[in-house]
């Protein structure tokens, strides 16, 4: 742990040290034993200040066990200094908040025995004041580089609790509220320093949840929602938790989230049906940090590609973050049916407004692409129903009669390959697993085709034990057949019968799982090629599928 040098505390504190009678008493057995219930606590006082906020003075004091190095503390309170004096300074700007009197207990890095486990911090409330206990131990064990603005950002984490505790006492310890509890805790302790690999997993846990986990059943990976707030105006961060229930359940929650989002103070802000906004902006990853770093930047998936007359159900939970990604080759005429809500629509050249009724297309070099965001709020409110109706297609799929013959026979699409191919396009789920199964082409030279899809399994896990870990996989089986030819490196397959089917789903734990299901898996489109016992058959467009979710599969020639 290397000390922070050059730390002049006389100017982080003002108003002298504080008076010894303003704290509960340390040495009590009751109070001892309240610190550390594992083993005999004797308590040493380290320092103790007056810490200046914006609107008054919060006094702060340091504690140790009496058996304590004192020198192995000395950095970790020149850092807990640093992270109140700054924070609260910063916090303060944007809130009239009060603070209990705080006492914080550091616990030896060479004490092989923490009272708070592996937690690397822990708050409580007691004799009526704020008190939380941080583990050095652990906090030294976060990767090199990390350690100090990791160290302030688990002492600001640990602060906002006891602000939440001093300012929302009933709000703060009504059940079911972990969501914003947690969420704006961490969102919190973000405003002053760069996330760090720890935080950059919760947010990557949002992305993979929020389409799944209601808002209101997140911890601290609903963070993200107090990053857009906080973004929009400092002040609401503050002004949503005092504006949360006593009440306990997830019902009151929901109830006071609603209703804070259509107080003047956040449509001032944010404007109306303020949710679906956050959603809006999460899907165009327009939700920053207080550095101005993207905080989440969502992957939407392969679209779903309308060519002809269909009917899809998007299925959704309340308070989730809904979102779609649709392409449409011809006209259309859209009627929804089942939303209780406004479904919104962005198309690449405009802004967000309602899904248009109709869906009319000047050429056929590009399908009509939509993002597709919103978050129900209502409890009957589970998705929508998309009726598309063609009213005008487009033959944009059209094999010549060339069958370049050395593509023809039966391939066999090499799974190591796939593997490496997804793990760079999809960065964020570093614990992608190897693919298994077998997906084999077969080119006719009849000019049929087809690809068969023998239980082909890809999976992974985002997340990790101390955030949360979410686990992922998709079972693709079936079979898609079609059309296709290939001249001079160029060639086009056209899905004519989509007989494949993807189940997509998500575990976080043992007792919650989402599944979605689709059919036809393989895409119509041009693709390049080069002939040779093996075979990079990749796709060049200029249809169906947008940049950064095309299949590139290497073949191997199996007769």
């Amino acid at each position: 742990m290397r000390a922070v040098r050059g730390l002049a505390l006389s100017a982080l504190l003002c108003g002298g040290p504080a008076a010894a009678d303003e704290f509960f008493d340390c040495a009590s057995e009751a109070n001892a034993k309240a610190i550390d219930p594992t083993a005999p606590f004797t308590c040493a006082v380290l320092e103790q200040h007056q810490v200046a906020m914006a609107n008054g003075m919060a006094p702060v004091r340091i504690l140790a066990d009496a058996t304590s190095n004192p020198d192995e503390l000395a950095p970790w309170r020149a850092l807990i200094l640093e992270s109140l004096t700054k924070h609260l300074a910063v916090w303060t700007q944007h809130a009239a908040l009060k603070l209990l009197p705080l006492t914080i207990v550091l616990f030896d890095p060479n004490d092989p025995a923490s009272p708070i486990g592996g937690n690397l911090g822990l708050h409580s409330v007691l004799a009526g004041q704020c008190l939380f206990r941080v583990n050095t131990r652990a906090l030294a064990s976060q990767p090199p580089g990390e350690i100090e603005d990791f160290f302030r950002r688990v002492v600001a984490h640990e602060l906002v609790h006891c602000v939440q505790a001093s300012n929302w006492p009933g709000p703060a310890s009504a059940a079911g509220n972990t969501w914003w509890v947690e969420g704006g805790a961490d969102m919190l302790a973000g405003v002053l320093y760069p996330p760090s690999t720890n935080d950059l997993a919760r947010q990557a846990q949002f992305d993979s949840e929020s389409a799944a986990v209601p808002l209101t059943r997140m911890a601290y990976e609903a963070s993200t929602f107090f990053y857009w707030l906080w973004g929009k105006d400092p002040a609401l961060v503050f002004k949503l938790m005092a504006a949360m229930p006593t009440e306990p359940g997830e019902a009151a929650q929901r109830s006071a989230l609603l209703a804070f989002m259509e107080s003047p103070d956040a449509q001032a802000a944010v404007g109306e049906r303020g949710l679906d906004r956050f959603a809006q902006d999460y899907i165009d990853g327009d939700v920053r940090n207080p550095l101005g770093a993207v905080v989440v930047h969502p992957d939407l998936g392969p679209p779903i590609i309308f060519d002809e007359t269909r009917s899809v159900t998007f299925n959704a939970q309340p308070f989730t973050v809904q979102r779609a990604y649709l392409g449409f080759i011809g006209d259309f005429a859209l009627p929804t049916f089942d939303a209780l809500g406004t479904v919104w629509a962005r198309a690449a050249d405009g802004d967000w407004d309602e899904l248009p009724l109709f869906v009319d297309q000047e050429g056929c070099e590009q399908p009509r692409m939509y993002k597709i965001a919103r978050m129900p709020t209502a409890d009957s409110d589970h998705g929508f129903r998309l009726d598309a109706s063609q009213t005008e297609s487009c033959e944009i799929c059209r094999p010549s009669q060339a069958r370049d013959p050395c593509m023809v026979g039966r391939w066999s699409v090499d799974m190591q390959a796939m593997t490496d191919d997804l793990r760079q396009r999809i960065k964020a789920l570093s614990g992608l697993s190897d693919i298994s199964g077998e997906i084999v082409f077969d080119l006719r030279e009849s000019g049929s085709f087809a690809i068969g899809f023998d239980h082909v399994f890809i999976g992974g896990v985002v997340g990790d034990d101390k955030s949360g870990a979410a686990a992922w996989w998709l079972e693709i089986g079936g079979e898609d057949s079609g059309t296709w030819s290939a001249e001079n490196g160029v060639m086009t397959l056209c899905i004519h019968e989509p007989g494949s089917t993807m189940v997509n789903t998500i575990a976080l734990d043992e007792t919650q799982r989402y599944v979605t299901d689709h059919s036809g898996y393989a895409q119509s489109g041009v693709y390049s090629y080069a002939c040779g016992a093996t075979t990079l058959l990749d796709y060049s467009g200029p249809i169906v599928m947008p940049e950064g979710y095309q299949p590139r599969w290497t073949l191997n020639k199996v007769k």
